[in-house]
């Protein structure tokens, strides 16, 4: 069992979003912890700030679904650590 940290945000369904979640906009994205901005990101190519609440849509985690990564060519890093 893995225990995610819960980002305080919510998905458009009302669904906790937690560091590792992967959520569904236009295309895929990562939850991580960045450890420079003290902050969660989202990630795909680029990392850019976590903040809008209810705007992305939870479709799985990296642990339960690390087929979502695959088939977008995602890697998860795990918390930035630079």
């Amino acid at each position: 069992m893995e225990l995610m940290q819960y980002t305080g945000l919510k998905d458009k369904n009302g669904k906790e979003i937690y560091e590792g979640d992967i959520l569904d906009s236009s295309f895929p994205i990562v939850i991580e912890w960045d450890k420079r901005t003290v902050s969660f990101v989202a990630r795909r190519d680029i990392t850019f700030p976590l903040r809008i609440d209810g705007v992305y849509q939870v479709i799985g985690n990296i642990y339960e679904n690390p087929e979502l990564l695959t088939n977008w060519n995602l890697k998860w890093r795990g918390s930035t650590t630079q």
